[in-house]
Formats: structure tokens, sequence, C-alpha cells
């Protein structure tokens, strides 16, 4: 999928060489961005992801027996992103980046968190690391909030997101105990070629 081309060349991919393309990349690739936009307007705590359906509901009505471009449906996203809790958490104003990263380009990154932990002042414990994006140029600069699950004793869970920004980002999460195991994007919400965890 990576080497044919990005998505927003459309029918544009079909070609003797690339039989196929448009629907691979369509149809496949377009519903996996679908899903990690749906991921950005889930709540990470609470597993609430409503204002995804009625964000798309509302593009379906503004836009009924009419046209619409890509461009049109990223700018409502972009509005109502601003208001979910990603949004707020990282202060994004629209969805520029994610439209230029996962439609204008064709690039495939991997993620990998490696971590150690640390006792944390005043009690509990610090999750200490780092976030790398490999696959993607360093001149990109891609940045993606990717879901993080903390399990800790007694069978409890944690979730919440760390990002990845560039090629390598600081991570620090700040726990109530020492976690029993740390996991990546468990559930595959965010596209990638690999993603992985590595305790220190």
């Amino acid at each position: 999928m990576v080497d044919v081309g990005p998505l927003i060349m459309g029918h544009r991919l079909s070609t003797r060489e690339t039989f196929g393309a448009y629907t691979a990349l369509t149809y496949e690739k377009g519903s996996l961005v679908l899903r990690m936009l749906h991921f950005l307007f889930t709540d990470t705590q609470t597993g609430e992801g409503q204002a995804f359906f009625d964000m798309m509901s509302e593009f379906v009505r503004e836009h009924k027996n009419g046209t619409a471009s890509t461009e049109q449906f990223f700018a409502l996203a972009g509005e109502r992103a601003q208001k979910t809790p990603l949004g707020q958490k990282y202060g994004y104003k629209n969805l520029d980046w994610f439209f230029r990263q996962w439609v204008v380009q064709s690039y495939f990154p991997s993620y990998r968190l490696e971590y150690h932990i640390e006792d944390a002042p005043g009690g509990g414990a610090m999750l200490v690391g780092a976030i790398f994006q490999d696959g993607v140029p360093d001149s990109e600069q891609w940045f993606m909030p990717l879901p993080l699950v903390i399990h800790l004793p007694g069978g409890k869970m944690a979730r919440g997101t760390i990002a990845a920004y560039g090629a390598k980002a600081p991570v620090k999460v700040k726990l109530p105990q020492k976690p029993e195991k740390v996991e990546l994007d468990p559930d595959l919400w965010v596209l990638s070629d690999k993603t992985s965890v590595s305790k220190q």
C-alpha cells in the first residue's frame, strides 16, 4: 500500500503496473484512517467515542443529496476534534497534520516505546523513557497520539495516551504503583508497520 501512493491520488493510482491499487488503498487503508480518526475522538479514559459518530452524522446531513470533498470532511472533523479530550490535551486547533500525514503522504511508521520504572517522589512510580517513530523522514516531524494501557497489581488497569513526535519523543507518566505490564496501542487503533514495547 505504501509504495503505490497516497490516498489523495484516488483513481490516478490505477495503472497497468498498479492494478487494484485504488481499491486496496481506498477501502483498506481508507478504513484504517477512519479508524484512527475515531480514536482521536474517543475518550481514552472511558472508551466513549460517540463524538466521532456525531461528527460523521453532521457531515452527512450537511452534504445530503450534494457533493463533498475530502478537504470539507477534514475541515469539519478538525473543528469538532478541538473539543475532544485528546484535542484539549494536545492542543491541536485542526486536523491538518493528520490529513497531511495519512491522506496526502504515504509513509508507514513503526512505533517503539522504551521505558524503565523509577520510584516517584512522594510515593508511587514513574514510567520514564522515550517513544520512537521509525519509517518517516526526520524532516517530516510526524505527530501521533497513541493509546497506552498500564496493568497494575490487583487486576487494576489505567488507560491514557502518549504522543510520538518526530524520530524520538520523551515519555514520563506518573503511576500510583509499579506496573505489572505496559502496552502500547494493544487494540491497534493506529496504523503502523510494527508497534512494540521494551522495558529497559
